[in-house]
């Protein structure tokens, strides 16, 4: 009988399976028939392609990964447990500033700022101690001290010899945090002070309007001795004078807010100037048994310069406050000197500039050196708290500080705690070459002193009370007063009267205001002198009424010692 012959069927697994196990051995390969052998020959062959095909996906998928770690946007390094760069692709070597041939086998170390190592270390220690990705933040130091913040992302390799960290600079990002964290103190502190100055403002309105209520009432009384009525009457001008200082600090604060705050440039007498304010204060410093000296070394015909009389005003005034509040013995003085410096400017070399520095020096209780730092901040006092010894808005320095810088000047102070204060600030020195004073003659003297007391006056005010007042006050002026009640009244009563010498024009008006009065006015009339007088203090305001062809300008309420300056 015959046998029949067996044909070798293996699959692809039999056949590794015999491969593997029988290593293809020469007394292996001697046993299979020739059916066999040429079997396990078309299997080879086959199993050799189904090989290069898959080592070519495997060669293909390696260069497609190099080719995305390569080119990544995000910094990718493949670091040792050591910390050493073992890999690392383009945007890495792009963020480290060197060629990749120099950062191979070099230590991530050397990078890292001293502030972030140790947290690098236990990055790295729970990277390879883990099988998740681990996350920090960190500081590198490269060329020339940039520091850059990079936040990593770090697992283990699959060998647990190396692991993989991707990179992102963060810098931006951490900056603008940084700025949104200085933004958020900036207005916690912010709303901090503006609480405190709500806080004030309520108090030094409430404060003086209670003193002026209380004693308007009072002062009813039939009663009362004439003594009683000097204190009761005192008392209502030291509250409506406290009130209107708030108020006037209030609307200078807006006006710097909004940007109306501007020069308005016209020639003065410094001198006179600043006699004017210690004249003013002369009384009130000397009842607080303190000394009050001036200083003004220059002669009269030097002392005509081109600046903002107003503001220049507004500061010596706010400034002398401030010494009279923070001095309780001892004395004040008020003051300038010429200031000569020399600088190098562009095109013209050296150039000498010369300055009026004005002083106000006081033995006051000084200021503490971490105090000085924010001085001229608004809503700043020397004492913040609701128990504080001294009234104010906590405006004044900062509205001083404001106004000397727009008339082109500096303000600092020089203090000691306990020995007083020095507050400088400076103006440039524009002289007016053209004028010179001439001493007028004993008869121009005589005609001015007689002339005085006998001017016209047309009163332009549909406020009753605003009328009266301004009547009683010019009483010592005028020989003759006339009124108008809105503006067309106002410029009939000028074209009647040609030998008018001067008009007190009220600027908010029915049926014509007088902004409106006054340039119809001056149409037939360029002589007469017109003072705006209103409650409205705007520095756009003011330009307004010098525009429409005011000589001079006068807020509500009319300060009498102002107002007499301003006449003479």
């Amino acid at each position: 009988m015959r046998k029949e012959k067996k044909t070798a069927k293996f699959s692809n697994q039999q056949i590794n399976e015999k491969l593997i196990k029988n290593k293809l051995t020469p007394n292996y390969i001697s046993q299979l028939s020739e059916e066999e052998k040429a079997t396990l020959i078309h299997e080879l062959d086959s199993l050799k392609d189904e090989l290069m095909t898959e080592n070519e996906k495997i060669n293909d998928s390696l260069n497609k990964h190099k080719e995305i770690y390569d080119f990544s946007p995000s910094c990718n390094f493949t670091l040792n447990k050591k910390g050493e760069i073992m890999e690392l692709n383009l945007s890495a070597s792009k963020l480290l500033c060197l060629d990749r041939s120099l950062l191979i086998n070099n230590n991530l170390f050397s990078f890292i700022s001293s502030d972030s190592k140790q947290v690098f270390i236990n990055f790295l220690d729970k990277v390879f101690n883990s099988k998740v990705i681990k996350s920090c933040e960190i500081t590198i130091v490269i060329n020339n001290n940039l520091q850059l913040d990079l936040f990593l992302n770090g697992i283990i390799k699959s060998n647990g010899l190396e692991c993989y960290i991707s990179a992102i600079d963060i810098t931006e990002y951490s900056n603008s945090k940084q700025d949104t964290f200085k933004k958020n103190e900036q207005l916690e502190e912010k709303v901090k002070l503006n609480s405190i100055f709500l806080a004030n403002m309520s108090h030094e309105i409430r404060t003086p309007l209670n003193g002026i209520l209380g004693f308007s009432e009072l002062l009813k009384d039939p009663k009362l001795s004439i003594e009683q009525q000097q204190l009761y009457i005192g008392v209502l001008e030291k509250s409506g004078n406290r009130m209107l200082n708030t108020l006037n600090d209030i609307v200078d604060i807006s006006s710097i807010e909004s940007g109306q705050a501007q020069a308005i440039v016209s020639k003065i007498n410094i001198n006179d100037l600043i006699e004017k304010v210690y004249y003013e204060f002369k009384n009130e410093i000397e009842d607080k048994g303190l000394q009050f000296s001036i200083k003004k070394p220059m002669p009269s015909y030097d002392a005509i310069i081109k600046t903002d009389r107003e503001k220049i005003n507004i500061i010596l005034t706010k400034l002398i406050r401030n010494a009279i509040k923070y001095t309780n013995l001892g004395a004040i003085e008020i003051g300038y000197n010429l200031r000569t410096t020399k600088k190098t400017e562009e095109n013209l070399g050296l150039v000498e500039h010369v300055d009026l520095e004005f002083y106000i020096k006081d033995t006051g209780i000084g200021i503490e050196n971490e105090q000085i730092d924010y001085i001229f901040e608004k809503f700043r006092h020397k004492s913040e708290s609701l128990f504080r010894n001294h009234e104010g808005s906590g405006l004044g320095l900062a509205i001083t500080k404001s106004y000397v810088e727009v008339i082109g000047g500096k303000i600092w102070v020089d203090s000691k705690p306990g020995k007083g204060s020095i507050f400088y600030f400076t103006i440039p020195y524009v002289t007016d070459k053209e004028h010179k004073l001439a001493e007028p003659s004993p008869s121009t003297q005589l005609v001015d002193e007689n002339r005085k007391h006998n001017l016209k006056a047309l009163i332009a005010e549909d406020d009753e009370h605003s009328e009266m007042y301004i009547s009683i006050v010019l009483k010592k002026f005028c020989g003759e007063i006339i009124k108008a009640k809105n503006g067309v009244e106002a410029v009939e009563a000028c074209k009647n009267n040609p030998d008018l010498d001067f008009i007190m024009m009220d600027i908010k008006m029915p049926k014509m205001n007088g902004l409106m009065a006054t340039s119809l006015i001056r149409q037939f009339n360029k002589d007469v002198v017109i003072i705006a007088q209103t409650a409205f203090v705007s520095e756009d305001d003011k330009q307004k009424a010098y525009i429409a062809g005011c000589n001079d300008y006068i807020s509500k309420p009319i300060d009498i010692f102002l107002l007499k300056n301003i006449l003479n």
